[in-house]
């Protein structure tokens, strides 16, 4: 078997805080036998130690096992991962020993052609740590090669005194600080929200060596409480030791309503002039800061309705809660018109004589709006189409003067005026005759009496008839109207 030349170098190099990678000094290699020995200087309590193994360029190799041991307790094996930077082996395999004080790799390539390493090359990192509540100092770490095998294979121990084996000691860098390099999406709640959501959140580690970690996975956050309006600052708390907080604030305000619309018109939407709002049948819906909705019909105010006047008007509807916010709706005010008059109580007098002229007196109308309502319109209308020139049946148009196309009417009777009666207001001045006289009426009046109360001087309109003095003694004449033949009187005469 070819046997390799091997050269040992050990350097031991810790990191402290957020310096940079600082060499620190460790005692020299040992070269005895087999075995290669460190000792780190100091460590602190729960810093962890990388223990990284090299191999210089030109070596070709079958094969590697060694252990890395003498923790007394000191320091855990937390890990042992494999170079990335190597390829072509067939198998690697990591034993934790003593309740994980020791660490057994091996790893083994290609039996025929072996694997040369064409640079110098980290073989195995194994990280341990201090599990001592206090910093270590002068702490031995032992690392003892069992089999190097070289190209053409066989097992016999490698001559270490002059191995191209390379230990170095290398603290891990320590996390100084975290940052929040991205605050989460929402930052404003609502009082009575529910967990905080961290949707786009980013937490930033900075350690010591000046390198950065994403741990947004890797923290723990303090609850956050909606019970009230205000700044609320959340830690967080990184779940790697040592442990290191920051903060970032978010802020809660109270549920407000932000907006509100008519979801369901009231019921009447048409007004006439003078009417008073009604509401009824309405249905207000509010939209809050939180998304949420919830009807607060009974929970605003009304203004705006003006029913003066017709046309459309606009409605503010306000809310109580948020006098900020509100909405409106439209309704329509129609002038109040006059649609219908009736004679709801004739006039006293409804017979008349030709010649009368009409009377109302008594008459009542009553006029009907398109609003539905009535009113005693008697006082604001005009009367057409009385004629009294003639007897008969005469139609009176009553018209409103209010809207002259509103009518209506009442009928009336007119009868001709005749004469009833007659008499002789005045007799004739000469009374007295003798046998052989004629009449003389000179002086007489006859006054006649109409059927419309009224009266007249007839005498000029009469006849007279039935005096005879032929004989002695009281004699009658008759006075007949000649107007109305059927109409006489008389009066007395002495021959």
């Amino acid at each position: 078997m070819l046997k390799k030349i091997l050269s040992i170098i050990l350097t031991v190099m810790l990191v402290v805080g957020c310096l940079p990678f600082t060499a620190i000094a460790a005692t020299a290699p040992e070269a005895s036998g087999n075995s290669l020995s460190a000792t780190v200087s100091s460590l602190g309590t729960q810093d962890t130690v990388y223990m990284t193994v090299y191999v210089d360029a030109g070596v070709t190799v079958q094969g590697l096992s060694f252990r890395l041991n003498g923790f007394d307790g000191s320091f855990l094996v937390k890990s042992a991962e494999w170079s990335s930077d190597i390829t072509g082996y067939t198998s690697f395999t990591k034993d934790y020993l003593g309740d994980k004080t020791q660490c057994m790799c091996s790893v083994l390539f290609n039996a025929q052609t072996g694997y040369t390493f064409t640079k110098r090359t980290e073989l195995v990192k194994i990280a341990v740590q201090n599990m001592y509540p206090s910093t270590l100092t002068n702490r031995t770490v032992n690392m003892v090669v069992d089999d190097f095998y070289g190209i053409s294979g066989g097992s016999d121990m490698v001559d270490l005194s002059t191995s191209k084996l390379d230990l170095k000691a290398v603290q891990a860098a320590t996390m100084t600080s975290i940052t929040m390099t991205k605050l989460p999406n929402k930052t404003t709640y609502i009082v009575g929200d529910s967990g905080l959501d961290t949707t786009g959140m980013q937490v930033t580690a900075n350690y010591s060596d000046s390198t950065t970690k994403d741990i947004t996975n890797a923290v723990t956050l303090s609850t956050l409480s909606t019970s009230s309006a205000g700044t609320k600052t959340i830690t967080v708390t990184s779940n790697e030791k040592p442990t290191i907080k920051t903060t970032f604030d978010v802020t809660v305000v109270n549920k407000t309503l932000t907006k509100i619309v008519v979801t369901t018109n009231p019921t009447k939407t048409s007004y006439y002039v003078g009417d008073t709002l009604n509401t009824a049948g309405i249905k207000i819906t509010g939209t809050y800061n939180n998304g949420t909705t919830a009807d607060v019909t009974s929970n605003v105010t009304y203004s705006g309705f003006n029913s003066t006047s017709a046309g459309t008007k606009t409605v503010t509807v306000t809310s109580k809660e948020n006098t900020s916010v509100t909405t409106s709706f439209k309704v329509t005010v129609t002038a109040v018109t006059l649609t219908k008059i009736v004679v709801t109580t004739n006039p006293t007098k409804t017979s008349y004589y030709v010649g009368d002229t009409l009377n109302t007196a008594g008459i009542k109308i009553t006029g009907t709006y398109n609003n539905g309502t009535t009113a005693d319109v008697t006082s604001n209308v005009t009367y057409s189409g009385f004629n009294s020139t003639s007897a008969g049946t005469k139609t009176v148009t009553v018209t409103s003067k209010e809207n002259t196309s509103v009518t209506t009417s009442f009928t009336v009777t007119v009868t001709a005026v005749t004469l009833t009666k007659i008499v002789v207001t005045t007799n004739p001045t000469k009374t007295s005759y003798y046998v052989g006289d004629t009449l003389n009426t000179a002086g007489i009046k006859i006054t006649g009496t109409y059927n419309n109360g009224t009266t007249a001087d007839v005498t000029s309109n009469v006849t007279y008839s039935g005096f005879n003095s032929t004989s002695a003694g009281t004699k009658t004449v008759t006075v007949t109207s000649k107007e109305n033949t059927s109409v006489t009187t008389s009066f007395k005469v002495t021959v």
